[in-house]
């Protein structure tokens, strides 16, 4: 789960990079493209990284 929740951090500011990036250069439309997809690593990864969470034991149950 932690490196789950690692991947999705990692990929959630690498995203905000790129598009920090992007907004300072000339090629931009081509450098946006991967925005959208370290966004869907990003939620892929947090999702995974939850369900795993809730189905895990609790161990104050």
């Amino acid at each position: 789960m932690i490196p789950l929740c690692f991947l999705a951090v990692i990929a959630a500011v690498a995203g905000l990079l790129v598009v920090g990036f992007a907004l300072g250069t000339a090629g931009a439309s081509m450098i946006l493209l991967a925005a959208p997809m370290l966004g869907l690593v990003s939620l892929t990864s947090g999702l995974a990284a939850a369900v795993l969470a809730l189905r895990r034991k609790s161990v104050f149950a």
